[in-house]
C-alpha cells in the first residue's frame, strides 16, 4: 500500500473522468492515487461485443455490481447470471470472463487493491461525450499481442496464453460446458483466438 495523505473528495460521471476503452465507456470514480492504493472503482458502460477474453488477476480481487442490464459471468466451470441490483465477487486467481446479455450494461467494478486502472487509462482514448464510442476497436477486433503484454505487467494474464505456459498456476479446462456456451456465442471463437478449447458442443 502507498503511504500518502488521503483527502475527502466527491466524483461523479463526467467527460473529464471518463475514457473510451475497447468500445466501452469507463468512468474512473476512485483511483489508487486518491485511495492510497487500497482500491479503485470504475463505472463501465458496455454493449454486446465489448467482452474481454477469459483472464485471471494475480494481484487484485474484483467485484461487479450491476446498475443496469444483465451479464453472464463465467468462472471456471460455473456460470452466474447477474442482473441490476446484484453483485458478484471474484477472488484473485479465479479465471473468468463475462458476456453482456442486454442491449446495454452499466456496472461498477471494484478492484482491491488498486492499480489496474492505470493500465486501462494508458490504453484508452479521451471520451468526447458520456456515450459509447462508435466504430471502436474491441478485444475481438484488435491485435491482442500488445494488450496481453500491457496487462501482464499488471499481473493480468489472458487464458489463451496461460495454457501454453507450464509454469502458470491457473488454466481453464478444455471442454468446460459453460465456456463452450460462451465460445459458441462469441466472436473470439469464430476468429480462432481460442483454438485450444476445441469445437464447442
Amino acid at each position: 500500500m502507498r503511504n500518502t495523505s488521503l483527502f475527502v473528495y466527491k466524483r461523479g460521471p463526467s467527460v473529464d473522468s471518463s475514457k473510451w476503452y475497447m468500445g466501452m465507456l469507463l468512468t474512473f470514480l476512485a483511483e489508487s492515487e486518491g485511495t492510497g492504493g487500497r482500491f479503485s472503482l470504475i463505472e463501465g458502460c458496455l454493449k454486446p461485443g465489448n467482452e474481454p477474453p477469459p483472464h485471471v488477476h494475480e494481484r487484485e480481487d474484483e467485484l461487479f455490481y450491476v446498475l443496469e442490464g444483465k451479464m453472464d459471468v463465467y468462472v471456471g466451470n460455473e456460470v452466474f447470471n447477474v442482473g441490476a441490483g446484484e453483485c458478484l465477487f471474484l477472488p484473485r486467481l479465479k479465471p473468468h470472463t463475462f458476456v453482456v446479455r442486454s442491449p446495454r450494461l452499466r456496472n461498477l467494478v471494484l478492484f482491491v487493491p488498486g492499480g489496474l486502472e492505470e493500465c486501462f487509462r494508458t490504453r484508452s482514448s479521451p471520451a468526447d461525450k458520456l456515450e459509447l464510442p462508435t466504430g471502436a476497436v474491441t478485444y475481438s477486433t484488435s491485435n491482442l499481442d500488445s494488450v496481453i503484454h500491457a496487462f501482464e505487467k499488471h499481473g493480468v494474464r489472458f487464458c489463451l496464453q496461460m495454457r501454453l505456459r507450464s509454469k502458470c498456476r491457473c488454466t481453464l479446462a478444455p471442454g468446460t460446458r459453460p465456456l463452450q456456451k460462451l465460445l459458441r456465442s462469441s466472436n473470439f471463437y469464430l476468429e480462432g483466438l481460442f483454438p485450444f478449447y476445441g469445437s464447442p458442443r
